[in-house]
């Protein structure tokens, strides 16, 4: 997120991925006034990565996840559950911040075995954002 002036986010995310829905049903069991405040919450970050006002040290907030290529993940923790929205910059297009890929996954992993389940499934989480920007980068970001 090196960037002074303004991005543009493109939404390359396959809405359709199990883990996508899995995060909608979540959203949707949630009360008005939770859901309200988890969508304010992703928009405000989004709105600071947007703005080029995040800096990689604020790890609560963005991490890099990948090198080939970069992507980066935003983070939210509400309830029970960490949001993970990955995207990246690509440099074709250095206006872009383009969202690839987002899911939810337990807050609890310390009970014994959890972690390992919970992390092998953030590697295919990120692997599915792999996927999109390798899509997305041949077709221009375009659906």
């Amino acid at each position: 997120m090196g960037r002074n002036s303004p991005y543009i986010w493109r939404d390359y995310a396959d809405w359709e991925h199990s883990s996508t829905q899995e995060l909608g049903t979540w959203l949707a069991a949630l009360s008005i006034q939770d859901r309200e405040s988890v969508q304010e919450s992703v928009e405000a970050l989004r709105q600071l990565a947007a703005g080029g006002e995040l800096e990689e040290g604020c790890e609560d907030e963005l991490g890099p996840c990948s090198v080939d290529p970069v992507i980066w993940a935003l983070k939210w923790t509400f309830l029970d559950r960490h949001i993970r929205q990955y995207h990246a910059e690509p440099t074709d297009h250095p206006e872009l911040l383009v969202s690839l890929h987002i899911h939810t996954k337990p807050r609890n992993t310390a009970a014994p075995g959890v972690w390992a389940t919970v992390k092998a499934q953030q590697d295919l989480e990120m692997s599915q954002a792999k996927l999109r920007y390798l899509s997305g980068a041949s077709s221009e970001w375009m659906k």
